[in-house]
């Protein structure tokens, strides 16, 4: 079986529309990080990984359910040091 390659970006802030697909529907990002009282000093510290302005994983927080779904595809990151 062929696999698709994910390719997706990494982001450190969190903006204010950015919401996560969640099983019964879509959630904001902000409320999903009270609900699971991450402390606010740590909050701009969580990494997003992103695909067409979905975003698919707040690390170590919660995968989305799209990502859940697809199983299938390997994800490809790439890192770039800031010039």
């Amino acid at each position: 079986s062929s696999k698709k390659l994910l390719f997706a970006l990494l982001r450190k802030v969190i903006e204010d529309g950015d919401r996560i697909k969640i099983n019964d529907g879509t959630k904001k990002i902000k409320d999903l990080l009270i609900d699971e009282k991450i402390p606010a000093d740590l909050r701009d510290k969580l990494l997003l990984l992103e695909k067409d302005n979905e975003v698919l994983n707040v690390f170590g927080i919660r995968k989305s359910q799209t990502l859940i779904d697809s199983k299938n595809n390997d994800i490809l990151i790439t890192l770039r040091e800031k010039e």
